[in-house]
């Protein structure tokens, strides 16, 4: 809001408006502030607020993201409080965050991949072992769901040594979540380590945004003057374009309609009225407005002529009156 006061302020036309709207502010508000004080004001709100909050886009601030690992269990966890503020007030804690972030993803590699690589090689279409990795959104990791995989006899093949550390997955209550789900002891300390990370890097957002609302806690009487400001800005946009284009509206469905029609009559093969009868009607349609005649002096121009329409053309009146009165 303060942006689109500064850029009104910074435009010659919109400032004069601008200027104009500080009375009805005034009024609607009971607040009295100098104009350039409120420009000023406005200006330093701006620079604080952008050294601190981050521009959406930002390619510093992307979600973590993993081929193995589910992108909405990121999703869920980081977009809480990334892209919320400037990554270079908070470099460690993303630097945490990411580092534990790829400690997972090498976790679920080493630990979950293995397996699923064995089920896909040995996979047939009649019930066999079935696997994945999935993300649980009620308890917040990402875990392993199987069945039929555990083989009957251990032979030292690859992914064995990996299903042998598997572990049933437990809930925050310490139950077993299902007979599908499993873990191992590396990804749950993965998980832990991820989430306390992302955890202090959210409380490190909020109390930076705490801190700035602070601040700009006795610039609230500006804030609330910009802000009343641009409503009333934005409502007399909003009624100026409506008139705008119902006039246009209006125009387009009857004066245009009628000029087009008189145009075409003008250029058709059969029998045309009389020259006078066709001055009457443009004299009729445009009423002295050159911007209307100027649409008729458009649409004879850009008509398809045929061989009879030529000739009136080169000595009717018409053609002079409407060219004369479009140039004024």
């Amino acid at each position: 809001m303060v942006e689109e006061i500064l850029q009104m302020y910074q435009n010659l036309e919109l400032r004069a408006i601008l200027e104009l709207l500080m009375d009805p502010t005034w009024l609607a508000t009971g607040l009295k502030v100098d104009f350039d004080t409120l420009v000023n004001e406005c200006g330093e709100i701006s620079c604080r607020i952008s050294e601190i909050i981050s521009v959406h886009g930002k390619c510093d601030q992307k979600i973590s993201s993993y081929a193995i690992i589910p992108n909405d269990f990121f999703e869920d966890i980081e977009s809480l409080w990334k892209g919320r503020v400037k990554r270079i007030h908070l470099e460690e804690a993303y630097t945490e965050v990411e580092r534990a972030a790829d400690a997972l993803s090498l976790a679920i590699t080493e630990d979950f991949l293995p397996i699923i690589s064995r089920i896909r090689a040995t996979m047939s279409l009649l019930g066999g072992a079935k696997g994945e990795i999935l993300y649980a959104r009620e308890h917040g990791t990402v875990w392993f769901k199987g069945k039929r995989f555990i083989p009957t006899v251990w032979a030292g093949t690859a992914g064995e040594e990996q299903i042998k550390h598997l572990r049933p997955a437990l809930d925050s209550k310490g139950k077993k979540v299902g007979e599908e789900w499993f873990t191992t002891m590396r990804v749950e300390d993965a998980i832990l380590r991820y989430h306390e990370a992302s955890s202090k890097a959210k409380s490190r957002v909020l109390e930076l945004l705490r801190g700035l609302s602070s601040e700009l806690q006795s610039k609230i009487n500006i804030l609330i003057l910009a802000s009343v400001l641009i409503v009333i800005a934005k409502a007399l946009f909003s009624h100026v374009s409506s008139q705008v284009a119902a006039t246009i509206a209006r125009y387009s469905a009857s004066a245009l309609d009628r000029l087009t029609t008189l145009c075409f009559s003008l250029f058709q093969d059969t029998k045309l009225p009389s020259t006078k009868t066709q001055y009457l009607d443009v004299e009729r349609l445009s009423e002295g407005d050159p911007a209307q005649s100027a649409s008729v002096y458009s649409i004879i121009c850009s008509w398809p002529r045929s061989s009879k329409s030529s000739p009136l053309l080169g000595d009717d009146f018409i053609y002079r009156k409407i060219r004369t009165t479009a140039s004024q």
